[in-house]
């Protein structure tokens, strides 16, 4: 009987009616199927994932590809860098020693004519900066041995002042120069300078270094006829600057001389802490001219008498 209506409800097409624990059950199964909970939920997850780990494990290996080659490409410049620092060196190191002995290979025979003329063009081109800088030491040496043939050979005297005006050059690299300061202070030291009168620049002044008590002031003064200074606090140093002037009858103390064209023909002089900056030197080739000569070859503020 059960059996038969099933087929003639089958064959007679009946629509199919679903009760609500039937709709229920229906909507469970879609939200199972779509919204996965608990361990479907997880391997659903991996299975989406699987792809994407595997994506990012190619990208961190490419990466980690890049850095490797980044860090070689840092690497091969830094070892680059430091050998092309230190072949810079050498080369600066073997040119500066090549200097050195061209310097002292002309002055071991100063009177000779050629030795001369090349102790000349060396200087020049260091005085130009086209070859490094002549040390201290080696101009001492070098301008003292043209001092000594300079007894018997103008020509060796010629060179020995060229040396001077050069360890001149290296004062300034010791020494700058300072500002002027404000002339309304209380502090007040007069002076006097000798100028060169063929010269027709006139050199120019200035009192630097702050106040003093007088008796530490600056001096520039005549040997026989000192500038008075009544006041109780004076200017600690003196700056002149260009033009030309004479050292013979001067006395100078904590004086700066830069760019000036320095005279001395023997006469007597006075100098006390005095420092010679991008100077030339016009002097005597005799006893007193060739004394300070070698005084100032040797030291950088000069402290001599005569």
């Amino acid at each position: 009987m059960v059996s038969r209506l099933l087929i003639a409800q089958s064959e007679d097409e009946m629509p199919l009616k679903l009760t609500k624990d039937d709709k229920d059950w229906i909507l469970g199964e879609i939200r199972d199927a779509t919204q996965p909970q608990g361990w479907r939920k997880a391997l659903r997850v991996l299975r989406e994932v699987a792809p994407l780990g595997g994506i990012l494990t190619v990208v961190l290996a490419l990466i980690t590809i890049v850095v490797a080659l980044g860090i070689g490409v840092v690497n091969r410049r830094e070892v680059e860098a430091t050998f092309r620092g230190k072949t810079e060196e050498k080369l600066s190191s073997i040119e500066r020693q090549l200097i050195d002995l061209r310097v002292l290979v002309a002055s071991s025979q100063p009177t000779n004519r050629q030795n001369q003329d090349a102790a000349k063009e060396v200087l020049a081109e260091a005085a130009q900066k086209t070859t490094p800088l002549i040390p201290a030491p080696v101009v001492e040496r070098a301008g003292k041995s043209f001092i000594d043939a300079s007894v018997s050979s103008p020509g060796a005297w010629a060179v020995a002042t060229e040396f001077l005006a050069y360890r001149s050059r290296l004062n300034g690299f010791e020494f700058h120069l300072p500002a002027p300061r404000d002339r309304s202070s209380a502090a007040t030291t007069s002076y006097y300078v000798r100028a060169e009168a063929d010269n027709p620049k006139s050199p120019t002044f200035f009192s630097f270094g702050g106040s003093v008590p007088q008796r530490d002031a600056f001096r520039a003064e005549l040997i026989d006829k000192p500038v008075p200074n009544e006041a109780e606090l004076g200017r600690a140093s003196f700056l002149v600057a260009g033009g030309a002037i004479e050292l013979d009858g001067m006395r100078y103390v904590h004086v700066l001389m830069t760019d000036v064209e320095i005279h001395y023909n023997g006469g007597p002089v006075i100098l006390t802490d005095v420092v010679f900056v991008n100077c030339r030197f016009v002097l005597g080739n005799d006893d007193r001219g060739r004394q300070f000569a070698q005084q100032d070859l040797g030291n950088s503020r000069l402290f001599w008498s005569a």
